[in-house]
C-alpha cells in the first residue's frame, strides 16, 4: 500500500467522525448502542484529529527532530 498523506488521513477522520454522528443517534435509539459509549468513541475520534492536527502544524520541527535522532521522516511514519 502506498503512503496516504497527513491531508488524506486528516479528510478521513474527519469523514469518519460525521459518520459516527450520523449513525450513532439510530444506535442508541435501537438498543444497538449506549450513550455514554457513542460520546466515548466519538471524543476518541476528535482527538485523533487534534493529534493529526498538531502534527501537520509542526511537521516540519517533527521531521527536524526525528533527523536529529538519526530517523528518516519517512522511517519513523510522519508523512507530510
Amino acid at each position: 500500500m502506498s503512503r496516504i498523506s497527513l491531508s488524506e488521513q486528516i479528510s478521513a477522520v474527519r469523514r469518519e467522525i460525521g459518520q459516527r454522528e450520523r449513525v450513532y443517534p439510530r444506535l442508541v435509539s435501537a438498543g444497538k448502542k449506549r450513550q455514554g459509549e457513542v460520546e466515548y468513541e466519538i471524543a476518541c475520534m476528535e482527538q485523533v484529529l487534534k493529534t493529526l492536527l498538531f502534527v501537520q502544524r509542526h511537521h516540519e520541527e517533527i521531521v527536524k527532530l526525528a533527523t536529529a535522532k538519526g530517523e528518516s521522516a519517512q522511517r519513523s511514519g510522519v508523512a507530510s
